[in-house]
């Protein structure tokens, strides 16, 4: 492109003053830019390029059908470099495509051509707002979702969370590793998402504290008159049987029902050790 004429003089005869108009709004240009770091990084069609030139970059390959076409259109903030791989007259296609060949030929030429500048990165403008999203949804992450960071225009962000990977904080015993029951002390909020989730509930503490209260006489009076707990969630009264003995008497010298039911909460310690 000419942009000025000039006599050996140095007189200017004529001038090319390009006239600028932006027609991209700033942020949107930022996000496609965000977007398109991704190419040359990870699991990107030109992923392999591994970090390559060595500071911040972008780009997209292009591929035409049977690998007649490879090309890499690639910019930092300093410069645009594009790289088109391919036969003259449609012969033979090539051995692989443009991630494989003109994105390798892209970094060399900007490695080289970039020599002794400062790596500087892409400049962010203002009235952009970064969320976390959810890898399946594609709404706003919750604390169990897998998720990758997006860049939005404020106001245009998700709000709406993933209701696929609901967060649930649980109590757990870490004795056991199961939803804590009413005897478990030693215990911890853990959280998980809502199809992963512990079910059941624990049990060893359960019995280990049942085990311990009937060996030491405390067994608690409101099982004895039969009511339970049913594991802290459901359970019931079961009637007034013990009640009914406890009001009850066995013939007229006998002992009444409440030295009976005396007898049988006494702790099998006291049976062993008593004279």
């Amino acid at each position: 492109c000419v942009t000025r004429i000039e006599t050996i003089e140095g007189k200017v005869l004529a001038e090319q003053k390009p006239k600028r108009e932006q027609v991209l709004d700033a942020r949107i240009a930022y996000i496609v830019t965000d977007m398109l770091r991704d190419v040359i990084k990870g699991n990107g069609t030109a992923g392999h390029l591994n970090g390559r030139p060595g500071r911040p970059a972008a780009g997209k390959t292009g591929t035409s059908q049977n690998n007649k076409d490879a090309w890499f259109v690639g910019y930092t903030p300093n410069l645009v470099g594009l790289v088109y791989l391919g036969p003259d007259r449609g012969q033979k296609g090539l051995p692989a495509g443009a991630g494989a060949l003109a994105a390798p030929v892209w970094a060399t030429f900007m490695e080289k051509a970039l020599v002794g500048v400062p790596p500087v990165d892409f400049t962010k403008p203002a009235g952009l707002v970064e969320r976390a999203i959810c890898d399946v949804t594609s709404l706003l992450a919750t604390a169990v979702c897998p998720n990758h960071a997006e860049y939005f225009v404020a106001g245009t962000d998700p709000t709406v969370f993933c209701r696929v990977h609901r967060e649930l904080h649980i109590t757990i015993c870490r004795k056991s590793g199961l939803p804590a029951g009413a005897s478990c002390k030693d215990t911890e909020v853990r959280i998980f998402d809502a199809e992963h989730r512990p079910t059941g509930q624990c049990r060893r503490c359960s019995a280990w504290d049942n085990f311990w209260k009937w060996l030491t006489g405390k067994s608690d009076t409101k099982s004895d008159s039969g009511s339970g707990a049913g594991g802290g969630t459901g359970g019931g009264t079961g009637g007034g049987a013990n009640d009914r003995d406890n009001q009850s008497q066995i013939g007229d010298d006998g002992p009444t029902g409440n030295d009976q039911n005396k007898e049988r909460q006494q702790s099998p310690l006291r049976k062993l050790f008593s004279p």
